[in-house]
Order: structure tokens, then C-alpha cells, then sequence
């Protein structure tokens, strides 16, 4: 290989590692200790909107967030992995252990 071939391979080499840092990438891990997924760790990434049925990562009320590090459930930093279950428009209703949405059984509480 020629001093040109070594000089080009080795720029191209450098932009291009170069050039993925600036690209913003934010990988969040998040350790699921509760039951309402299995235990285990999960790569989260954005989706841009909600589906039925996707796991989600929320941030309780600061009264959950407490009750549950004062009572040694969970510390105050970590997320909870919920199950979408229902999307807004859509209408859920309990009656006695029976959880409807639309008029639809998906379960007992």
C-alpha cells in the first residue's frame, strides 16, 4: 500500500469513529425488580408513540415514589415497567374483580 493509501485509510478510519460520537446516542438500562414484568434488565429505547400491549418505563408520583422506598419496597430512582394495556380515548372500567376496557374482560384485579 502506498503513503496516499495509508493517510486515506487511516482519515476515513478516524472520521468515521470520529463522527459516530457526535451522533447522539443514550442507551438506558433499567433493572425490572417488581412482578409486573419478569425480573431481569431491559434496554429501553423511544418509540414516539404508545401501543397496546408495549412495556413501558414510568416515574411514579412522588407519594408512590415514597411509599414505596419508605416501606423498602424499591429506592426512589428506579423506573417501573408497566404493561399499555389502554391508550387514551379508550375507556376502562372495574366492576367488583372484573376489568373491562371497551366492554372487553382483560382480567381480574
Amino acid at each position: 500500500m502506498t503513503r496516499l493509501g495509508y493517510v486515506t485509510a487511516t482519515l476515513s478510519s478516524v472520521l468515521l469513529i470520529g463522527g459516530q460520537s457526535l451522533v447522539p446516542v443514550t442507551p438506558c438500562l433499567v433493572w425490572n425488580a417488581t412482578a409486573s414484568a419478569p425480573t431481569g434488565l431491559y434496554a429501553l429505547q423511544a418509540t414516539g408513540r404508545l401501543r397496546a400491549m408495549q412495556l413501558a418505563a414510568v416515574r411514579p408520583p412522588k407519594p408512590i415514589v415514597s411509599f414505596l422506598a419508605d416501606g423498602g419496597f424499591l429506592p426512589k430512582s428506579v423506573l417501573l415497567l408497566k404493561h399499555v394495556l389502554a391508550l387514551p380515548g379508550q375507556t376502562v372500567c372495574r366492576a367488583g374483580a372484573i376489568v373491562t376496557i371497551d366492554g372487553v374482560d382483560v382480567g381480574e384485579a
